[in-house]
């Protein structure tokens, strides 16, 4: 299950972005051979301040950036239904991908579908804390978005 929430004060067209988040996304936990079915990610598409709130919030860091990742990994159950394993929560700037894909002459739609390959990788336990590991983490990433460049449709 993914939940998207948008609160972005730009321009962005609010549906299609949803639609490429939540597609994205079911086709990068389908390459790491998760069950998405019974996943859980929640997804907050937002603005510099907003961003940049959050991360002093909790990570103590006073400036805007692109994404953060909040891993849970943990069961838990939804509406009494059913039990998801949830991954945890992904904040995304809409605002500061859409400037870094205008300053690296990139589509905003393939930067975006980056950093949500980079997030749900941390979320999985990828980090890139030290140089071994930022290779390991920036291999998966290159083989997940090689694969997923003829997939994803904006």
């Amino acid at each position: 299950m993914i939940e998207i929430k948008f609160d972005c004060d730009r321009k962005f067209k609010t549906l299609k972005v949803k639609n490429f988040v939540k597609n994205s996304i079911d086709l990068i936990l389908e390459m790491l051979n998760n069950n998405k079915e019974d996943v859980y990610i929640s997804v907050f598409l937002t603005n510099n301040d907003k961003i940049k709130e959050i991360n002093l919030k909790y990570r103590n860091i006073n400036k805007v950036t692109n994404v953060l990742s909040f891993p849970q990994n943990e069961n838990r159950m939804f509406n009494n239904l059913k039990n998801y394993y949830i991954l945890g929560d992904i904040v995304i700037s809409l605002e500061k991908i859409f400037s870094e894909a205008l300053e690296q002459d990139i589509h905003f739609f393939h930067h975006l579908l980056h950093m949500l390959t980079h997030s749900i990788l941390h979320l999985i336990g990828y980090d890139h804390e030290n140089e071994v590991d930022a290779k390991v983490m920036e291999k998966k990433e290159k083989d997940i978005l090689i694969k997923l460049a003829n997939r994803v449709i904006d």
